[in-house]
């Protein structure tokens, strides 16, 4: 399975959400990004959207959620950005992250 991936235009998708979005912050140069977003295409959580964004290619969707390193992911709820991992980390570690929320 592989992630949709918004743009610029249509990260709205995220912010008008009811539920929970996870966010994939990425890049094509970036060495830990790739098999980071290969595991998050493994995961399908219920009731969770997962969503990357080529920071590379819409750099304003970064800007807006301050990425400064990569891989980055947010976590939200209701539109509302209320976690963040940054680096590379587990399936175990997101799914906790995840029943957390």
């Amino acid at each position: 399975m592989s992630l949709p991936e918004l743009t610029d235009a249509t990260f709205s998708t995220v912010t008008q959400s009811a539920g929970i979005c996870l966010v994939d912050f990425w890049a094509p140069w970036c060495g830990h990004c790739i098999p980071m977003k290969a595991m998050l295409e493994e995961l399908s959580p219920d009731g969770v959207r997962i969503y990357a964004v080529d920071v590379q290619e819409y750099p304003n969707v970064g800007a807006q959620f301050g990425i400064r390193s990569l891989p980055t992911i947010i976590f939200f709820r209701d539109g509302n950005p209320v976690k963040t991992m940054v680096g590379v980390t587990t399936k175990v570690a997101i799914l906790e992250a995840i029943r957390n929320l």
